[in-house]
């Protein structure tokens, strides 16, 4: 379980088994947050990077920032 603190207090956790994402020990569903992948692990495996939150359209980076995606378009 890779265990990600937000400067808000919360706890967001990453089951590298299932998949699965909760925040502050409660499940959240796919519709709220879903991990984010960058490049690949020594065994080929999809490198955990952090997490969508789709209802604020952000990023939880794995230091515990939280980033707001820029559409490319409005730049």
């Amino acid at each position: 379980m890779i265990d990600i603190f937000t400067i808000q207090g919360d706890r967001y956790s990453y089951d590298e088994d299932t998949a699965r994402i909760f925040k502050d020990g409660k499940l959240l569903s796919y519709t709220v947050a879903e991990p984010l992948y960058q490049g690949l692990t020594e065994n080929g495996a999809p490198k955990f990077a952090g997490i969508f939150l789709k209802l604020d359209n952000k990023v939880l980076s794995l230091s515990g920032n939280i980033n707001q995606i820029t559409d490319p378009n409005t730049i």
